[in-house]
């Protein structure tokens, strides 16, 4: 419905500012234009996560004393910041299943330089660009995996709000809001 018919992969290499987009055969690629320059240089230098949803790119970091989320259009090939997560966080697991984009667990920072190891978890839809939040997971967790396979949302590894390794996993099926 959008006019976009071919699977896209983006990639941006440590370093660049730019990201770039390349057809699925990786044989045709464009520039996306120049993320605009937050007000802190500590989003390019900080971690940040990326998941796509849709034609949306997804981009989140840290921004000063807090998490940014900027969001990349491929039908109008613009940025915009926004909307924010429920709960915004880095290092957690995403998997996107069409035009909507699951993330759960991860880092969230707070104003302080406190963080807190978070079971939470939330959808993005790209047709409505708004957030909803989903029943929490079992445990904590951060620097996790995510796919979506068969119809659900898993999440696998991590780490613990002890620092501990993780080697469980937990799916979500949305039919029933369950982990």
């Amino acid at each position: 419905d959008r006019g976009v018919v071919e699977p896209s992969v983006f990639m941006r290499s440590q370093g660049y500012t730019k990201w770039t987009i390349f057809d699925k055969n990786f044989e045709n690629y464009q520039e996306v234009p120049e993320l605009p320059l937050p007000s802190d240089s500590s989003f390019f230098l900080g971690d940040k996560e990326s998941l796509c949803a849709g034609t949306h790119l997804i981009v989140t970091g840290n921004e000063g004393e807090s998490i940014a989320l900027w969001r990349y259009e491929l039908e109008t090939s613009k940025w915009f910041k926004g909307p924010a997560m429920i709960t915004p966080r880095i290092l957690f697991a995403s998997a996107t299943c069409g035009s909507v984009a699951f993330v759960a667990g991860g880092l969230k920072m707070y104003g302080d330089t406190s963080k807190e190891v978070v079971n939470e978890a939330e959808k993005y839809d790209s047709g409505t660009k708004t957030w909803t939040r989903l029943r929490g997971m079992h445990k904590r967790r951060q620097s996790c995996s995510g796919c979506f396979l068969r119809g659900k949302f898993h999440v696998l590894g991590g780490k613990d709000e002890n620092d501990k390794n993780l080697t469980c996993g937990e799916r979500y099926d949305e039919g029933t809001d369950t982990w």
